[in-house]
């Protein structure tokens, strides 16, 4: 029974430290430098889609502009919301109603077509056509709880079989 044991630890240990990949991500941080050199930057929420690169955007948990620090950013609009590593694809708005309100901005391309991009304060503050070698978004790597219970369980495995062999 104790072979048993230390066994599944083992193999839980195996494939539970396989789980832990930063594709696996949940979380992003994202920014786009304007040619003010202003910074429009934050966090999203989202999964990634088959191709990796693109990430169905499900909130928005902070953003920050450094034109404006105390500016205090709207929740995402209605409708999807896409953004992808790469910028080939981005549709993230945080705005519903027109005009947008204060606090609300917008970055949209398709393909090459750039459609103008704005941070909106107590004026407009950005707006300018989009250029895909200003836009940056990586993953921030969240282990599953899961996964971290199948380490766990496995490294205890191999603390009692080395007991085991000290015996």
């Amino acid at each position: 029974m104790k072979r048993f044991f230390v066994f599944l630890c083992a193999i839980s240990l195996l494939f539970g430290g396989i789980g832990i990949r930063s594709v696996h991500a949940t979380t992003f941080s994202f920014s786009y430098l304007f040619t003010s050199g202003e910074t429009l930057s934050g966090i999203i929420e989202g999964n990634f889609w088959a191709d990796m690169d693109t990430v169905d955007v499900t909130a928005l948990l902070t953003a920050s502009y450094t034109g404006d620090p105390s500016l205090q950013f709207q929740p995402l609009g209605t409708g999807p919301h896409y953004a992808s590593l790469s910028g080939a694809i981005l549709v993230m708005s945080t705005y519903a109603p027109y005009p947008p309100l204060d606090g609300s901005f917008l970055l949209t391309h398709y393909s090459n077509v750039g459609v103008a991009r704005f941070v909106t304060g107590t004026e407009n503050l950005e707006q300018e056509s989009y250029d895909r070698s200003s836009w940056s978004m990586s993953p921030t790597a969240v282990p599953e709880p899961a996964t971290m219970l199948l380490v766990g369980t496995g490294l205890v495995g191999l603390v009692g079989f080395r007991r085991k062999l000290r015996k």
